[in-house]
């Protein structure tokens, strides 16, 4: 996918539309995995459970809602996950 084919860039609500649409799932039944609390954000608000992939092990920032998962790379999520 890319954001080329969303009628708007994330965070926008359209853009995560975009994406379930495409893999013909529910927002609610995703998880989208980023490195940025801005997407995590806008995921949250879409519908979606959020994974933040933590790599500086620096804080989340307070501002933004905070993700369902929080993992230092993406090995270490797949744990939890499992």
């Amino acid at each position: 996918m890319s954001v080329d084919d969303a009628p708007a860039w994330k965070p926008s609500q359209s853009a995560y539309n975009t994406a379930a649409a495409a893999c013909g799932e529910a927002l609610h039944d995703m998880l989208l995995v980023a490195v940025h609390p801005w997407d995590i954000h806008g995921a949250d608000a879409a519908g979606m459970q959020t994974a933040w992939i933590n790599r500086s092990g620096s804080r989340y920032p307070g501002y933004f809602t905070q993700p369902t998962f929080e993992a230092q790379s993406l090995p270490s999520l797949a744990r939890q996950l499992s």
